[in-house]
């Protein structure tokens, strides 16, 4: 029996402005076809004659490079891509793209556990792709059959990724602002990894900075620094080793920093938190007027940082991955954060860049260093000033395919929420990646629930940030955590009734 072509092709999916194939197992790739009628339909919608750079980014899967771009180069196109198959940060290629003058940016990231493959595609200025082309040639693809033509496979045109790593890294670009910073003590630095990109780039700054550090060359987990932080804690303070940095396979940063001789690993929030009081007193200490200064939140930020930001008089805005370039060409903006990605400096980039975000860190903490080894103290006056939350986390797998159904259920949020517990209900509905955000839920008690669904994982996400200390008051009750339980047991269990109602008005409809 023939196999045809049209059987073999892989489902791709549209989730915001991301395409994605989903496989169904870690071992299955995407085959040659799929990527070729996928690169047909770009082929569309970009320039005649372009200069496309494709790069990978997370697990690296060196081959997808070689399946988009075949087609693409046989249109005439361009191709460039790294030298070396390695996780590459957006914010590299934001340089390469600036420094060869290319017009277009297709980036592959493996995400998830089973690999998925997603797909973003840029202009020259790394804005996305709109939401309607997206559109165009995710509707184009499933209506069209595979390509029944085999193309040869040629080399693309190779981008030495060391060199402009070390011009990205050095004192004229990310470093510019912090060469002239004179400090005469520095801490030591340790550097774990799962991204032998990231660890290069972490390694030149601190050289470019002659700041000390140590690392581990062979890739590992984070959970396993963490072990090695709890149980041989002895061993890393012994040798002064007071900071540590762990850089996964998405470029994303994780801090563990000496606080009375324990390390604790911060959250995303807590780190901004931490960061920003640090920067904003450096501009006090120099009689700079802060009220201007602004800064972009992520959907889910604690009230904790909420509540110092209006103490400080800074103005925030929620992170908006199809606005922000736009946003941050106000020169207010200082900051910017969404999940483990933060942007120090919107005038150097509009991108989230951890890199720039980690020169920014190696300054704070040889400051603290230099004045008497002021973090842990430091960090006891950040809690004592704005308070002191805890984090738990709940998920719950429900099947979603559209983000209408979604914002129908935001829409009776107010009623089946009703409660004199709750004091506001902050509608979102709003995409970041492939996350929808639905909402922020508020009690009297000062306890925030972040509600999004994840559609790679196909899980509702509810984030639960609690206050433990307020106002210099513990606060913390066990009656007050089992209601905030319930509550976050009623809203998953309403979500589900509301898919499944909504599932079966749809096969009412088909059938």
């Amino acid at each position: 029996m023939s196999v045809t072509y049209t059987n073999l092709k892989a489902k791709l999916y549209k989730y915001n402005i991301n395409l994605v194939f989903k496989p169904s197992s870690k071992k299955e790739s995407i085959n040659q076809q799929s990527l070729m009628l996928l690169a047909s339909m770009i082929n569309m919608h970009i320039k005649p004659n372009s200069k496309i750079l494709i790069s990978l980014e997370g697990y690296t899967e060196g081959q997808y490079i070689s399946k988009i771009s075949r087609l693409l180069r046989q249109q005439n196109h361009q191709i460039f891509e790294y030298d070396i198959a390695q996780s590459v940060a957006l914010t590299l290629d934001e340089y390469v793209m600036k420094q060869n003058n290319i017009d277009y940016l297709i980036k592959i990231s493996i995400v998830g556990k089973l690999n998925n493959v997603q797909i973003n595609l840029y202009d020259a200025n790394l804005h996305h792709f709109s939401s309607e082309i997206i559109e165009k040639i995710h509707t184009n693809y499933e209506l069209n059959p595979l390509l029944d033509q085999s193309i040869a496979h040629q080399n693309n045109e190779y981008i030495n990724l060391k060199s402009y790593q070390d011009e990205l890294c050095s004192n004229n670009k990310i470093l510019k602002a912090f060469v002239n910073i004179k400090q005469r003590y520095k801490s030591l630095f340790y550097l774990a990894h799962n991204n032998f990109n990231a660890l290069e780039i972490a390694k030149t700054l601190l050289d470019n900075l002659k700041n000390d550090y140590r690392f581990n060359n062979k890739k590992s987990t984070l959970f396993w620094l963490k072990f090695k932080a709890t149980f041989l804690r002895r061993l890393f303070l012994r040798k002064e080793i007071f900071n540590l940095f762990y850089f996964d396979q998405n470029s994303q940063m994780h801090v563990g920093l000496n606080i009375k001789n324990k390390f604790k690993f911060f959250s995303n929030h807590e780190l901004a938190l931490l960061y920003l009081d640090f920067y904003f007193e450096e501009y006090l200490r120099a009689k700079f007027d802060i009220s201007k200064f602004k800064v972009l939140l992520p959907y889910d930020s604690t009230l904790l940082l909420k509540n110092m930001l209006k103490q400080y008089n800074v103005h925030y805005e929620y992170f908006d991955e199809n606005t922000q370039n736009s946003v941050l060409n106000d020169k207010s903006y200082i900051f910017a954060y969404d999940k483990n990605k933060f942007n120090g400096n919107p005038k150097f980039s509009s991108l989230l860049n951890n890199y720039y975000f980690f020169a920014c860190l190696i300054w704070m903490l040889n400051s603290y260093t230099n004045r008497n080894n002021l973090l842990a103290y430091k960090y006891k006056k950040v809690q004592e000033s704005f308070g002191k939350i805890k984090t738990n986390r709940f998920q719950f797998s429900v099947s979603v395919d559209q983000s209408d159904k979604l914002i129908q259920f935001t829409n009776q949020l107010n009623r089946i929420l009703k409660s004199r517990r709750i004091k506001e209900i902050e509608i979102i509905n709003k995409w970041n990646d492939n996350n929808f955000y639905l909402a922020n839920i508020y009690t009297h008690k000062n306890t925030q629930f972040s509600v999004f669904y994840d559609f790679i994982n196909q899980k509702l996400n509810i984030s639960l940030n609690f206050y433990i200390v307020y106002e210099h008051k513990s606060v913390y009750s066990l009656s007050e955590h089992i209601k905030n339980l319930f509550l976050t047991l009623k809203i998953a269990k309403n979500f589900k009734k509301m898919c499944k109602i909504a599932s079966n008005k749809h096969v009412s409809k088909q059938n």
